[in-house]
């Protein structure tokens, strides 16, 4: 649950659920490859790329971190679909042995 309060406006929340999480954060645009960042110049001509990975063999290097996942969104009866990400930080108690 993602809870909003715009300033002078009543506070909201919107459900998200994650359906399709990647953990790599890879071809996320974020300056790890050397080849695709947000904003970087392709040339003139619509470029496609793409990339597989066999894990954990071709494991890239730095490859946890962000989580991008298609998400579905719920709002005042409303449905949607779209990108979802989120990065947890910091320490996590719940995780400690």
């Amino acid at each position: 649950m993602i809870t909003f309060a715009p300033p002078g406006g009543k506070p909201f929340d919107v459900r998200c659920t994650p359906l399709l999480p990647v953990h790599l954060m890879v071809g996320t645009g974020y300056g790890l490859e050397q080849d695709w960042r947000h904003g970087m110049y392709q040339g003139p001509g619509p470029v496609v790329q793409g990339v597989t990975y066999r894990l954990p063999d071709d494991a890239p290097p730095r490859c946890g971190g962000m989580v991008d996942a298609v998400g579905r969104f719920e709002y005042d009866g409303l449905v949607g679909h779209g990108l979802f990400e989120y990065w947890a930080l910091g320490p996590h108690p719940s995780f400690t042995g």
